[in-house]
């Protein structure tokens, strides 16, 4: 037997409850397993308690035993794990892709033959030989998420511990990747998510995981139904009137790399929820960076309200644009949730007493109002994207664009994420959405982009 839990718990003190529940887990070699919960602070836990890492890392308290192949700790490199946003988890000691993925085959100290053998068959695996000489910070989420997977499989683990893998993968990409690790025979991977949709397809046992009970199931993917399940139509009145965003015939590409923007054209109108679509690496998350002005066209035009912004710096186009980054740690400022909302607000001159209002309108929107003088990196990843939606809500832009706003958070708060947009919108906020999730697009959005590569 792999892996072996009995009797497992484990209470945290700063959620305040037990999150695990004398669960019973064993793992042979070989299964595929996926863990099914709308708990994320809970899946985190047993992420890392299975991987060997809770006395290291939690806090709080576990009790119970967990052996992995009748030891009390797992040995060197036979057990890997991936969780969280894929930033957090490059080693940050690396300056290529090609470095990266060696990182930590090197470390546990595999031969340099196996290493390259191993390396030469993962780059077409997972799409990287193209790559390879690119900093692993230059990388979108989607490159960034297969390139730690196939870093942790430079190590020929066990036991592979996934939460979240594909968060930010298109659906081609999970199909494929899901698809060839489902075929490895020799090792058991386990997935851990809130998402049914993507994961119960690979794997031959399924499991429920709520209110800190574990139990075996037969979850089937659900079409993800929610509350309002299409957005909104723009007012007449606004759908004839003239768009409020122009993209015309822009082209971009990075220093030494091809074209990855060529002559992309198209307009939205004022509140129209429009999606961004494309597999991973066709240059989504560059245009909404490119519409913000952290980068700047090679040839072409953007125009908002009619208006040419091209030459504009990005802290004045905030004004009327704003951007929700992919990774939420990056727009945090301040020491506590009120601080951040206020952030923006009061970098362009608002009054006090106007920001203050602001704060407590978007706070009571948002939910954060009990929380606001909390510090908004001590929340999960979720409550982080919330509070980079807020901070960028009180800056009151007429177009707001979202990068991937519903990758890694649970079916509930990707409800209630559409649910702010849908209401958003009705006030006449205009939307352009980076997603590769189909469910959360199709509720919120009413067409599409399709960028090829």
């Amino acid at each position: 037997m792999l892996l072996h839990c009995k009797s497992l718990s484990y209470s945290c003190p700063f959620e305040q409850r037990q999150l695990i529940n004398r669960i019973d887990l064993s793992l042979n070699q070989g299964e595929h397993v996926f863990i099914h919960s709308h708990d994320l602070p809970t899946l985190s836990a047993l992420a890392v308690i299975l991987s060997g890492l809770g006395q290291q890392h939690l806090n709080g308290t576990i009790s119970g035993t967990v052996q992995w192949k009748n030891r009390a700790s797992p040995e060197p490199g036979s057990v890997a794990l991936l969780q969280g946003g894929p930033s957090e988890q490059l080693s940050g000691c690396c300056f290529s892709v090609r470095d990266e993925l060696v990182f930590g085959a090197e470390n546990i100290g595999l031969p340099a033959p196996e290493i390259l053998r191993s390396m030469d068959s993962l780059v077409d695996t997972f799409e990287l030989r193209e790559l390879l000489d690119q900093d692993p910070f230059s990388l979108s989420g989607g490159e960034q998420q297969r390139l730690l997977l196939a870093s942790v499989l430079m190590m020929k683990p066990e036991l592979l511990i996934l939460q979240e893998p594909f968060s930010q993968l298109s659906p081609g990409a999970i199909k494929r990747l899901a698809g060839w690790l489902r075929l490895q025979k020799n090792m058991t991977v386990v997935y851990l998510s809130s998402n049914a949709e993507i994961y119960s397809a690979w794997v031959n046992k399924r499991f429920s995981l709520e209110e800190g009970i574990l139990t075996e199931s037969t979850i089937e993917a659900e079409a993800g139904a929610f509350k309002k399940t299409s957005a909104l139509k723009p007012n007449a009145k606004d759908s004839d009137s003239k768009p409020l965003l122009e993209v015309d015939k822009l082209s971009f590409h990075y220093p030494e790399q091809p074209a990855l923007l060529e002559d992309l054209s198209f307009s939205i109108k004022k509140g129209e929820v429009v999606a961004i679509c494309g597999e991973n690496g066709s240059g989504k998350s560059t245009l909404l960076n490119l519409i913000q002005g952290h980068l700047q066209p090679n040839s072409g035009d953007i125009k908002f309200q009619g208006r040419s912004i091209c030459n504009d710096q990005p802290w004045e186009r905030a004004h009327d644009i704003g951007f929700v980054f992919q990774q939420p740690e990056q727009q945090i400022f301040s020491a506590t949730i009120r601080e951040e909302l206020a952030y923006g607000p009061e970098k362009t001159g608002k009054r006090k007493e106007d920001i203050k209002a602001l704060v407590k309108k978007v706070g009571g929107f948002l939910k954060l109002d009990k929380c606001l003088d909390k510090n908004p990196l001590d929340g999960d990843y979720q409550q982080r994207k919330v509070i980079n939606l807020g901070s960028v809500i009180t800056m009151e832009p007429s177009l707001l664009l979202l990068d991937e706003p519903s990758a890694g958070i649970g079916e509930e708060q990707r409800e209630q994420l559409v649910e702010y947009i849908l209401e958003l919108q009705s006030s006449g906020c205009t939307f352009l959405i980076v997603s590769h999730d189909p469910v959360f697009i199709q509720a919120c959005s009413q067409r599409r982009i399709y960028l090829s590569e």
